[in-house]
């Protein structure tokens, strides 16, 4: 993921968001600074500078490395013979990785799976 206005790899994404809208994701200082430019024109009590939601990175973290899920696949792949080729993929060298789960993430991506 990378930062909306600066382009940068994001470690940690964040995003604004007023009543209405959200914007993002930014890394922290586009994330200020956004706040600062909005601040004139929006109502700057209801401004909130916040981790960036993600249902795919909410979905990971709670993944640990357990091949078993209930909840795979997830809501969001909708392409469901392209989710079965990445975890396919991915099955045999599980142990291998920390998060096995954002891999089967980016090679579903990688295979072009729809969300």
């Amino acid at each position: 993921m990378h930062c909306a206005d600066c382009d940068v790899e994001l470690g940690a994404a964040y995003a604004v968001r007023d009543w209405a809208e959200e914007l993002g994701p930014f890394c922290a200082a586009c994330a200020l600074e956004t706040i600062a430019n909005v601040q004139a024109a929006a109502d700057a009590g209801a401004l909130r500078f916040e981790r960036w939601h993600s249902p795919r990175r909410e979905w990971i973290e709670r993944g640990g490395r357990s091949l078993d899920r209930q909840d795979a696949p997830p809501t969001w792949a909708t392409d469901l013979a392209r989710w079965e080729s990445a975890t396919a993929a991915v099955r045999s060298r599980w142990t291998d990785f920390e998060s096995p789960w954002s891999i089967v993430v980016q090679v579903y991506d990688a295979l072009g799976g729809a969300m």
